[in-house]
């Protein structure tokens, strides 16, 4: 009879009880079940069944394993009263068999205390009378009747994993089928592709980890999965094959690319296990060093485009990214090996979007065309700089910006200064508020920055309208600075770019002052103020940071971004209606430096790298001059194009472009448009969200993220999509498994349309 129960554990416990069975009507009840196992093939289970029956165990006296020798066995059953108690001892007898026992004359003097008790007692036995063995226990029609493989491999990772299909319930057991070797040895590595990786990446300290039956379960599994022994043929042999991606190894492969981040020693064991007779391989993503080469190759050819027209930069730039931009996908992008390829991307930008110049003919239209296109190429040649952050790298990458984007910048600057020059310089000056406004001055907002601003703060919930201004002239923060202070009071013309009150130069002292004179309370960075009023406070460090650290303002521009969203949102839960983000200026930034062009010092009263105040009697000189906004009797000399009057010149403003007068005006209130997108549902396979989404607009996002509304806790590759449907995201790390992440719907400006708090795998 098929033996019954929840568990395999179960089972053996109620086919030990069945044993005790007996007729009362002609026969006294068994004073013990004897289990011997001479194999000693039970002693995993042992323990757990003393939870289920009561249990003794010859050897050893270990009263907390209730075990000890035959006559402490005897005097226990002697105390045994088998009338209060439903269930016989079983008394376990490892090492041991029933001819043992049988044989009293030649049993060893540890057993003869025993021999008596195989009389008044019951054996635990197959119908053959032979000992249960695990195997024949789950294969019998008196056992679990279960479909197990007859072989060694089989019989020996049975061994090892006893303790855990214990626990195993029968149903599903016999639902699997066929238990073989490799069903029993994935008990103890129920993931065997994770387990090799995890041995590539460090083979000592690994083996180290596992317990015996652990690592012969690992090495059973990665027999029957990958075909290899990692004890026989070592590190660098499966490292080779994990290169290949041929068969099974295709998949270790997609697990190692998913998170290469917790493998941080397999590319160097790749890198020594590339084939030789791999020179040219058709796998080049697998090996690290082929990466590299990739990689110089990009560079040599990034700043080879010095030598030619800006028409042949631009070509060689978009064929390196149709050549490389495959690399974007590879696992050394994930590492961040293939920075060049990543900075590819953004140069073809640059490329594709230089190759034609602004036809705006007046100053409106120039301010429309750079808020809707001009803009992007700026900020794919500050992302292109920020791909990379070693100083040959990003040399390249100046290199090709030089050819590509300084002729682009020139040429628009030129043309804007043309335009200006026939309508007039403008510059707009003061700002309405309203009771609940409050101001945020940012010194040095470039437009294409502040269009990451918005985003931050639309994933903060926030809503954000960018208008354009244009910055007074000189684009200079002494000049800038007061033109976009909400001031009861008009300026005039002072000694040198500052406007002045009465007598007074409008310095910072001045301007706080004369803000408080309008009813604007002024605040420091973490102030809020009565919200009921208008208030002004600054913050950020854009401009102070481009001055000092140049080119490596790309580095900061994401922190500055998230400060200045972080004080806005701040703001507003503090109880302002509104907030209003102005800036002063824009900027230039060229990698080695701006062009140089000469403006005689004695022509002029103060002279700056992009401007210089002319002295009264100077005459005519070679540069365009524009009146000051502030006294119109006074010129101001700018260097034609993107020049600069002083050399060196790397970060700058002061002049005529688009860059640095065209500025953003960011209007933000606190709460965003209602939508009915939401996400209807969510299922893990694995390492993988599958999402479903409903009415989604036009450019939504779905992302799965630690915090909601922050884009820098992403945990996985954002997608575009729209309308209703399915998408999946991957999450590459699989130390994230079961950390607590958020799904979220982002509109196109970012805002937070839905999410769905879930955990990672589950």
């Amino acid at each position: 009879m098929t033996v019954s129960g929840k568990s395999v554990l179960d089972a053996i416990a109620t086919s030990l009880l069945d044993a005790s069975r007996y007729n009362s009507d002609d026969k006294t009840s068994p004073v013990a079940v004897l289990w011997p196992d001479p194999e000693r093939l039970w002693e995993p289970l042992v323990a757990k069944l003393g939870g289920i029956l009561k249990t003794a165990t010859l050897g050893d006296f270990d009263q907390s394993k209730s075990a000890g020798p035959a006559i402490w066995i005897r005097s226990l059953l002697a105390n045994f009263d088998q009338s209060s108690s439903d269930t016989p001892l079983v008394v376990y007898l490892p090492g041991v068999s029933r001819g043992d026992l049988r044989a009293v004359e030649s049993s060893s003097a540890a057993l003869r205390p025993l021999a008596e008790l195989q009389f008044r007692s019951v054996w635990w036995l197959q119908s053959n009378q032979s000992p249960w063995t695990p195997g024949a226990f789950l294969r019998s029609p008196d056992g679990l009747k279960l479909d197990v493989a007859r072989n060694d491999e089989t019989t020996k990772n049975l061994a090892l994993v006893l303790s855990e299909l214990s626990d195993s319930a029968v149903e599903d057991l016999r639902n699997v089928g066929r238990l073989d070797a490799s069903f029993f040895s994935s008990l103890l590595v129920a993931d065997e592709t994770k387990a090799l990786l995890t041995w590539l990446n460090e083979p000592d300290a690994t083996k180290m980890a596992l317990s015996g039956n652990e690592w012969a379960a690992f090495v059973s599994r990665s027999k029957s999965t990958f075909g290899v022994d990692p004890d026989a043929v070592g590190a660098l042999t499966i490292a080779a094959k994990l290169g290949q991606r041929q068969g099974p190894w295709k998949k270790a492969w997609d697990r190692f690319a998913e998170a290469p981040h917790s493998y941080p020693k397999i590319p160097d064991q790749l890198r020594r296990a590339k084939p030789s007779d791999q020179l040219f391989s058709d796998l080049p993503d697998s090996w690290p060093q082929d990466n590299e080469e990739a990689e110089r190759e990009v560079e040599a050819a990034l700043v080879a485009t010095s030598g030619g027209t800006p028409a042949e930069a631009r070509s060689r730039v978009l064929a390196l990214e149709q050549e490389h931009a495959g690399r974007r996908l590879t696992v050394w992008s994930v590492l961040g090996t293939a920075p060049l390829a990543g900075a590819l991307e953004h140069l073809s930008i640059v490329a594709h979007k230089a190759h034609s110049l602004p036809t705006a003919d007046s100053p409106a239209g120039f301010a429309s065309w750079y808020a809707e296109e001009g803009w992007q190429v700026d900020g794919a040649a500050v992302a292109a700089l920020a791909s990379v952050t070693d100083q040959y790298s990003r040399g390249a990458v100046g290199d090709a910006l030089r050819a590509i984007y300084l002729p682009w910048l020139d040429d628009v600057a030129r043309s804007f200064q043309k335009v200006v020059t026939q309508h007039g310089q403008l510059a707009d000056v003061g700002l309405d508020l309203e009771k609940g406004d409050c101001v945020v001055f940012v010194d040095g907002l470039r437009y294409d920055v502040a269009e990451s601003v918005r985003r931050a703060l639309a994933e903060r919930g926030a809503n954000a309208e960018i208008r354009t201004r244009f910055a007074a002239f000189p684009s200079m923060t002494s000049s800038g600075k007061p033109a976009v202070a909400p001031l009861g009071q008009k300026l005039a013309g002072g000694n040198e770019l500052a406007p002045s009150a009465g007598e007074r130069p409008v310095d910072a002292g001045v301007l706080r002052s004369l803000l408080g004179q309008a009813a604007v309370q002024v605040l420091q960075r973490d102030e809020l103020g009565d919200p009921k009023g208008y208030g002004w406070t600054e913050t950020g460090d854009l401009d102070a940071t481009g001055h000092k650290l140049e080119l490596k303002l790309v580095d900061r521009i994401p922190q500055e971004v998230a400060d200045i969203a972080s004080r806005v949102r701040q703001l507003l839960d503090g109880g302002w209606a509104r907030v209003q983000i102005v800036t002063d200026h824009g900027w230039l930034l060229m990698p080695g430096q701006l062009p140089k062009m000469e403006l005689p010092q004695h022509l002029t009263i103060v002279r700056k790298s992009r401007c210089a105040r002319l002295a009264d009697g100077a005459g005519a000189v070679d540069q365009p001059t524009f009146p000051w906004t502030w006294d119109s009797d006074v010129r101001i000399a700018i260097p034609h194009g993107i020049a600069a009057f002083q050399a060196g010149c790397i970060y700058e403003h002061g002049g005529v472009s688009p860059q640095e007068s065209i500025t953003p005006h960011i209007i933000v209130s606190g709460t965003t448009a209602q939508s009915h997108a939401r996400i209807e549902g969510i299922k893990w396979v694995g390492l993988r969200c599958r999402i479903d989404y409903v009415d989604a607009p036009i450019g939504a996002v779905l992302d799965v993220r630690k915090e909601p509304g922050n884009s820098s806790s992403s945990v996985t590759t954002a997608k575009v999509i729209s309308g209703s449907g399915e998408d999946r995201l991957l999450v590459p790390d699989d130390s994230k498994e079961g950390e607590m992440v958020f799904v979220v719907l982002l509109s196109e400006q970012g805002e937070i349309m839905a999410q769905v708090s879930t955990r990672v795998g589950e």
